[in-house]
């Protein structure tokens, strides 16, 4: 369409050094371990869909929250500048700790139980980077 803002993303890089790195190597960051101890990272279940495998998880930290897209996509900041904008990095640590958190099964799931709810989770992390839905699903 006319005037539509298109933004296209190569996930290729950020996909293929995931892949290509150990995950001793990526254990050896403190903050990576620690966030991994402390479960930060959620699997949402879709109640309303419970055959199909969430295609976002969340990262919940005291003051903020983010959006992840397995090995593709992470709404914090160093994503979007350091590795969308400038190009200095393939990942941001948060999606290192998807990886991880993944196949090590180190994360917390939450059950949503519609799609509106699922939807408002996403609209409030990427609105105002926390999301207080999440939070009392959480707590």
């Amino acid at each position: 369409m006319e005037g539509e803002l298109v933004i296209e993303i190569d996930y290729t890089d950020t996909y293929a050094y995931l892949e290509e790195k150990s995950t001793e190597d990526f254990l050896k960051d403190k903050s990576i371990q620690s966030s991994l101890a402390l479960k930060r990272l959620i699997k949402p279940i879709l109640q309303f869909n419970k055959n199909v495998e969430p295609p976002v998880w969340f990262y919940v930290s005291p003051r903020r929250d983010h959006l992840i897209v397995p090995r593709t996509y992470c709404s914090c900041k160093d994503f979007i500048i350091n590795v969308m904008s400038r190009k200095k990095k393939q990942v941001c640590r948060h999606l290192i700790i998807q990886y991880i958190g993944n196949t090590k099964k180190m994360y917390r799931t939450i059950i949503i139980p519609d799609l509106d709810t699922f939807l408002k989770i996403i609209n409030e992390i990427l609105d105002i980077n926390i999301s207080p839905t999440l939070r009392k699903l959480l707590y």
